[in-house]
């Protein structure tokens, strides 16, 4: 979704996934997203959804850096080549506390 206005002005869309669940083979957990050029600058938008559970903070962890590491778009881009990354979604952490 975007303001017409703007149209003219958004190049090279594309979309990328991670799959995490059950070790990297399902996709009922992981990431998606879309990455696009805006006037000069390069936009990611990341929306998660992580492990749940209260004891699996360390699994997801591993997963936010796994996504991190093999979230990959044309031209060898990857996350951290964006001027701009928004990430989203169920990332499934838990306060504990009393």
């Amino acid at each position: 979704i975007v303001r017409n206005e703007l149209l003219p002005d958004i190049r090279n869309v594309e979309i990328g996934s991670v799959k995490t669940g059950l070790g990297g083979i399902a996709g009922n957990k992981g990431s998606v997203a879309v990455r696009l050029d805006l006037f000069d600058s390069s936009c990611c938008f990341v929306a998660s959804h992580l492990t749940a559970g209260q004891a699996y903070a360390q699994d997801r962890i591993r997963e936010w850096h796994y996504v991190h590491s093999e979230l990959r778009f044309a031209r060898a881009r990857s996350l951290a080549s964006h001027d701009l990354v928004v990430w989203l979604g169920d990332l499934n952490y838990r306060l504990d506390m009393d």
